[in-house]
């Protein structure tokens, strides 16, 4: 891919996000190695409230919050982990729900695994998904795009070493693979996940917008 955001004159980005994972997984995309990236806290500004009930509507609000405070150009992830045979559960809103169990005010993504596999029960469907959207707001301009990774539910936890075990990562194992997101490595080593697909789709669509004006 050509460096989009040298074309538009852009060298630097605010991160939307608080989260350390997520922040350290988009540090290592290549696309984002020319341009400085600054988080909230350089800034002052805590998280966004994720009020809304799909991922491109949280995504929305960050990006667009977190420019309309810096007038910087800014970048949102909202992530969702869906089982199919639970109609999706816990989606978009699988963050909430892990602070709402938790017995500590820290977010417990294993309480909601334990709930998602005890909903399951005997049923032998854990195919389940990984969905990113991400979004770059930036003067005149605002592109969203989304990542999907197919896989399964797996419980217990299928642990990886450090940071990688965050979220849900230890509890799926992405298709046509035999160890989890956690054993991978996904916050430390570039494979394709939901959230590298999303932004690979992004800068695919900002450099189709560049061609269409030039």
């Amino acid at each position: 891919m050509t460096d989009v955001f040298k074309k538009l004159g852009i060298n630097k980005i605010v991160i939307a996000s608080t989260n350390i994972a997520k922040i350290e997984q988009i540090k290592n995309f290549d696309v984002f190695k020319n341009v400085e990236l600054l988080l909230l806290s350089d800034f002052n500004l805590g998280p966004v409230e994720e009020t809304e009930d799909t991922l491109e509507g949280n995504a929305l609000l960050k990006a667009r919050y977190c420019y309309k405070c810096t007038g910087l150009p800014s970048l949102s992830d909202d992530s969702g982990f869906f089982v199919n045979a639970l109609d999706g559960f816990p989606g978009v809103h699988c963050a909430k729900l892990a602070e709402t169990l938790s017995k500590t005010g820290r977010r417990d993504y294993n309480m909601v695994a334990k709930v998602i596999n005890d909903k399951l029960g005997d049923n032998a469907n854990k195919s389940s998904m990984f969905s990113s959207v991400i979004v770059f707001v930036a003067d005149g301009m605002e592109y969203i795009a989304r990542g999907d990774t197919p896989g399964t539910f797996v419980y217990p936890a299928m642990n990886g070493t450090g940071i990688n075990n965050g979220g849900y990562n230890p509890y799926f194992i992405p298709e046509d693979s035999a160890i989890s997101y956690a054993q991978k490595g996904i916050v430390t080593e570039y494979f394709d996940n939901h959230r590298s697909i999303a932004v690979q789709n992004l800068i695919k669509k900002m450099e189709l917008a560049i061609s269409k004006a030039s």
